[in-house]
C-alpha cells in the first residue's frame, strides 16, 4: 500500500513528527531506562570485583604454597600477608544454609563457581555445596 499524501506531508512527517514523537518517547522512558541500565552495569562492576579480590586472594595463597614448598628464607612473612575475600553478596555469611539454598538458584552460572569457591573456603556446608553442583549442572 503506498501513500497517496501530497510529498511535502510525508516529509513533514520523517523531518518534524517523527523526531518530535521519539523525543517525547524518550522523555517519558528515560527514568526507567536510566534504572534499568544503572542496575545491570552495577551488578556487573559488583561481580567483576568480587572476581578480581578472588583472583587476587587464590593468587596469593598459590604464591604461598609454592614458595613455602621451596623452603625460601623470609616466605612465611610475604606468603602471610593474605588477604581475607569479601562475601559473594551483602549477608551471605548471617544466611543459615536453608535459606542460602532458596536463594541460589537465582544467581547465574557464572557467580555460582564463585559463590562454590567461597563457601567451600570458608564454611564448606555440604547442603550449599550440593546445592550449587546441582544447579551448575542443570
Amino acid at each position: 500500500m503506498t501513500d497517496q499524501r501530497p510529498l511535502h506531508e510525508r516529509v513533514l512527517d520523517i523531518a518534524i513528527f517523527a523526531p518530535v514523537g521519539l523525543l517525547r518517547r524518550l522523555r517519558d522512558d528515560l527514568p526507567s531506562l536510566v534504572s534499568s541500565g544503572r542496575r545491570e552495569v552495577e551488578e556487573r562492576v559488583r561481580v567483576a570485583h568480587w572476581i578480581g579480590e578472588m583472583s587476587v586472594t587464590y593468587g596469593r595463597a598459590e604464591l604461598k604454597r609454592r614458595l613455602t614448598s621451596t623452603g625460601a628464607p623470609g616466605v612465611t612473612e610475604v606468603a602471610d600477608a593474605e588477604v581475607e575475600s569479601p562475601p559473594p553478596f551483602d549477608g551471605y555469611d548471617e544466611l543459615p544454609a536453608d535459606r542460602l539454598v532458596q536463594v541460589l538458584s537465582n544467581f547465574p552460572v557464572a557467580e555460582l563457581a564463585l559463590i562454590r569457591v567461597y563457601e567451600q573456603r570458608k564454611r564448606g556446608r555440604r547442603t550449599v555445596l550440593a546445592k550449587i553442583d546441582q544447579l551448575i549442572d542443570s
